[in-house]
């Protein structure tokens, strides 16, 4: 974090940071660190960690688990909360069951029975305190698992999910697939399917699996609301004529694969270079692999990019006054999207910091479009723990 006292910045030569808070004579810096210090000590932050005794379950199993409740940036075993809460929730974000459980010196154990009764499929823990809840759901423990069932295993179903508009309406497509427990695709088997939405069947209709075993089912998503917590219930028959039921939670939260750009320091700032971090997540959640080109406003190429993995990555670009810039994305099915990057301001400054692995430091510098020269202010936290403290004095402009 950088403190600043004026609205002008200049270049911050590279500084290695120590793991102590530096004291200055600064009124403003001592406030600054005497304010942090005092929000750390009144707002610790726990986090919960559940350690499953499996990674997967079958219907009926037992999940064991150990939990450990932990707070501050050193992750020590936490005295603050008495009870911890675990929910187990389905795929249908529906809460099947909540328990609460007694902390003793920072741990707990505890159990959730998967009944008999329940469906197969994908299957989240989530687990908090109290105190966890004043910050929201970023620091839970949130873990999503795989339920079986022995008696279905014979059919092996998947889905995936695709998007796009028809007649100026959203639709998700959901692409089923059914083999058997050795692989082979059951082709030419009749399945019968219902829409379900809040308790309420909101469409129904039968198809058969082609000779890969595949059915496709087009969902209309006119209001995405609509279509949360929804599902579709499928029903095939096997060559023993027993009827397999799958279920599949729709997927339709995200109507499109979502690309966001990142600038290290929050800001673009023009005529310095900066490092952009980019994410590009699908409709179902997970990381997609995408690459790409950015361009300004005269449809000249300025920099590349490519993810690198779990659907992100980095690239460096320099903007430049009165120029805007696009990126021109490129998925692995070959559509292509373009997105504006954020606009650049005139003034501002760049922070970078750089991971130094042989002496366990870090490297920061601080570019900025000030062209006199000016005292900052300089904080560093670590897991809401101040590290580091100081007054730096800048010599010159950056020139990057």
């Amino acid at each position: 974090m950088l403190s600043l006292r004026s609205v002008t910045f200049i270049l911050l030569p590279f500084l290695a940071l120590p793991s102590f808070i530096t004291t200055s004579d600064d009124p403003f810096l001592d406030k600054i660190a005497a304010l942090l210090n005092n929000w750390t000590s009144k707002l610790p932050q726990e986090k919960v960690y559940l350690h499953l005794d499996k990674p997967y379950y079958a219907v009926g199993d037992t999940i064991w688990f150990k939990a450990y409740v932990t707070i501050g940036s050193r992750h020590q075993l936490s005295a603050l909360s008495g009870a911890l809460y675990a929910d187990l929730i389905n795929e249908r974000d529906s809460v099947e069951k909540t328990i609460k459980l007694p902390v003793t010196t920072g741990m707990a154990m505890g159990d959730f029975i998967l009944s008999d009764t329940l469906k197969e499929g994908n299957y989240r823990i989530r687990a908090y305190t109290q105190w966890m809840r004043n910050a929201g759901e970023d620091y839970y423990f949130d873990r999503t698992f795989s339920v079986g069932n022995a008696f279905s295993n014979e059919v092996v179903a998947k889905v995936d999910y695709q998007y796009k508009t028809v007649g100026g309406k959203p639709v998700v497509i959901a692409l089923l697939n059914y083999t058997d427990d050795e692989g082979k695709p059951l082709a030419g088997k009749e399945v019968k399917y219902e829409i379900k939405a809040n308790q309420k069947v909101i469409g129904s209709e039968k198809a058969k699996t082609d000779a890969n075993g595949n059915i496709s089912i087009d969902i209309i998503n006119d209001q995405k609301s609509d279509l949360k917590g929804a599902y579709i219930q499928t029903s095939i028959q096997t060559e023993g004529k027993k009827k397999i039921s799958k279920s599949f939670p729709i997927k339709a939260a995200l109507s499109q694969s979502d690309v966001q750009f990142f600038p290290e320091s929050g800001n673009l700032v023009n005529g310095i270079s900066s490092r952009l971090a980019f994410k590009a997540v699908g409709i179902d959640g997970t990381g997609v692999a995408v690459k790409g080109t950015i361009t300004d406003h005269t449809n000249q190429e300025v920099a590349s990019f490519e993810s690198q993995h779990a659907g992100m990555g980095t690239f460096n670009l320099k903007p430049e006054a009165g120029k805007t810039y696009k990126a021109k994305i490129v998925y692995p099915d070959g559509s292509i999207t373009t997105l504006s990057l954020p606009k650049a301001g005139d003034d501002g400054y760049v922070l970078a910091v750089y991971n130094n692995r042989d002496d366990d430091s870090l490297l920061v510098r601080v570019n900025a479009s000030a062209k006199q020269y000016q005292t900052i202010s300089l904080v560093a936290q670590s897991g809401g723990e101040m590290i580091y403290a100081s007054q730096v004095k800048i010599t010159h402009a950056s020139h990057t």
